[in-house]
């Protein structure tokens, strides 16, 4: 009797998919319209002061994202000038809406069609993979805290750090994988770390403005963890992958 209630659990994805695919065609609007707000509101001169954190944001992400396709490369037997190109696509539109969500459907389509992805494991894992899989958001949480607190001269300790980490690591798996949705786990953040209430619109700012770098790296490196576990599951088509798209 189980073979109606998994069609209906097929079926049921599959609606799932075609509605978030249809609420991405509106995602790049919204995230043009809230940098737009957020520039009216503030000034562009407000991107001044947060260069140092951007950049600090930049250099890490592509050098955690660096080491993890240097390490698919090694493991897999695959070519970077293969592998990379495959990636691209879902690169840029994560890029370019600072959303997973918005990259749902393309991740699941290259898992599938370029990296030899099992369809089976791919539909899994990549919805369990953007929530749970979120270290580069800890990332962001550290880096803005830590810029925040320096912002208003706050005196921190060891123990404030280590608390720091600590809260930031759940706060990377809580966050909702949509544009924006890091600013309700950072208002928390700021209360938890003794940052003042006001420092909550710059903090805001400079993580939407990370948000993009990091979602544009989480993305690709969620590839290449997912490319792993199916390679130990038995899951993964080696020809497929090593197939030069």
């Amino acid at each position: 009797e189980t073979e109606g209630l998994r069609s209906l659990a097929v079926q049921a994805q599959k609606v799932l998919t075609r509605c978030i695919a249809a609420v991405c065609i509106l995602m790049p609007l919204y995230i043009f319209t809230s940098l737009v707000r957020m520039f009216w509101e503030h000034g562009t001169g407000i991107i001044l002061e947060l260069w140092k954190p951007l950049l600090a944001c930049l250099i890490l992400s592509f050098l955690i994202l660096a080491g993890y396709l240097t390490y698919i490369c090694r493991k897999l037997k695959v070519k970077a000038a293969v592998l990379i190109p495959k990636l691209v696509p879902d690169f840029l539109i994560s890029l370019s809406t600072s959303s997973s969500s918005a990259s749902f459907a393309k991740s699941m389509e290259i898992n599938e069609t370029k990296l030899g992805i099992d369809p089976a494991y791919s539909r899994t894992a990549v919805p369990i993979g953007s929530i749970l899989f979120a270290g580069s958001f800890s990332l962001l949480y550290v880096l803005a805290g830590a810029f925040l607190a320096k912002h208003y001269g706050l005196q921190v300790s060891v123990a404030w750090w280590i608390i720091l980490w600590i809260a930031c690591s759940l706060f990377a798996m809580a966050t909702p994988p949509v544009p924006g949705g890091m600013i309700s786990c950072l208002s928390i953040l700021i209360l938890q770390m003794g940052i003042p209430q006001e420092g909550l619109a710059l903090g805001a700012t400079l993580a939407l403005l990370m948000d993009f770098i990091v979602t544009s790296c989480r993305v690709p490196i969620l590839h290449s963890e997912m490319l792993l576990q199916a390679k130990r599951l038995e899951l993964l088509d080696l020809e497929m992958l090593r197939k030069k798209a």
